[in-house]
């Protein structure tokens, strides 16, 4: 894959709103940090490297300087296969029988249509009007909260974010972050880093991932 390939289809993903209802509205729309421009669930982020888009600044409510901190964390230098990782998040992770994976279902208060029926003293005759509950979508955030604590290079994440995440991931990653427990594990590949924030649950297996160097680092998850 090309160097450019990865930043290409990155930004393709974040810039536009259909990428958010690609990810089952999982995330917010994009929004530029120095060096960055970047999406978040509050517990994954993911930034492009000086990606050439136009998005506002970090909104309020969100660190700048938390988010940048977190994406420049110094990696490991040891690349390893994305494909593997895909491929055991996909095998590790079913999907909840309600949402099937978005995190989305269906409204009850509209059955999904996205519209109610007025029932205000408007003086016009039956009509519809849209659905505040769901923001005219016909869906709402699904109550599954799915998780599977996974040991991921000595600390707990939820598989389910790596399940999400990889598909925003491009090429050779490297590993790194802070060892301190309470801080995220960072990915980073070509124009691209991602972080992902531990879980204090007890972790239920542990992915040993495959290394690109040919000797796989154990190479299979294991319970």
């Amino acid at each position: 894959m090309a160097e450019t390939a990865s930043k290409t289809q990155l930004e393709s993903l974040l810039n536009e709103r259909e990428s958010m209802e690609w990810h089952g509205g999982w995330m917010n729309k994009p929004f530029r940090v120095d060096g960055f421009v970047c999406a978040t669930n509050g517990h994954f982020v993911v930034g492009i490297e000086d990606a050439d888009t136009e998005v506002p600044l970090c909104p309020a409510g969100l660190s700048a300087e938390t988010i940048k901190a977190y994406l420049t964390m110094p990696l490991s230098g040891e690349a390893f296969d994305v494909e593997h990782l895909k491929e055991w998040s996909r095998r590790e992770n079913p999907a909840c029988n309600i949402c099937h994976g978005t995190l989305k279902q269906k409204c009850d208060e509209c059955d999904g249509a996205g519209k109610t029926e007025c029932v205000c003293d408007c003086g016009e005759t039956s009509h519809f009007i849209a659905c505040e509950t769901c923001a005219e979508t016909g869906k709402v955030d699904c109550l599954c909260h799915y998780a599977v604590p996974v040991n991921f290079f000595g600390k707990v994440i939820n598989a389910l974010l790596i399940h999400r995440a990889v598909k925003l991931f491009y090429g050779d990653y490297q590993i790194g972050g802070d060892p301190d427990k309470g801080k995220p594990i960072v990915f980073g590949g070509k124009g691209w880093r991602a972080a992902v924030m531990p879980m204090r649950e007890i972790a239920k297996e542990t992915y040993e991932p495959k290394s690109c160097a040919g000797a796989a680092a154990g190479g299979e998850s294991r319970a």
